[in-house]
């Protein structure tokens, strides 16, 4: 089966999910949401089996009512079928 040429909206769905966020502090790919977090990315291996850093397009915190804090890494996509790993 031959796959099309489709072009990725990569950078408008970043923008989208951008916006969503906009009222909580959310960290770039190059930006560090904090030391441990950053070297946990460093040392995990990539989703191809790889070494090498990972650089989510969106790092951020979500708060729950009793004050904790959870880490939510975001990987943007462009394409339909982007998403299989």
């Amino acid at each position: 089966m031959a796959t099309k040429n489709v072009r990725s909206i990569e950078e408008q769905v970043e923008d989208w999910c951008k916006a969503q966020l906009r009222s909580i502090k959310y960290y770039t790919k190059t930006e560090s949401i904090n030391s441990e977090i950053e070297e946990a990315l460093r040392k995990a291996p990539s989703k191809s089996g790889g070494e090498g850093a990972n650089y989510p397009d969106i790092k951020c915190f979500l708060e729950t009512s009793d004050m904790r804090r959870i880490p939510v890494m975001i990987e943007v996509k462009g394409r339909k079928g982007d998403l299989i790993k």
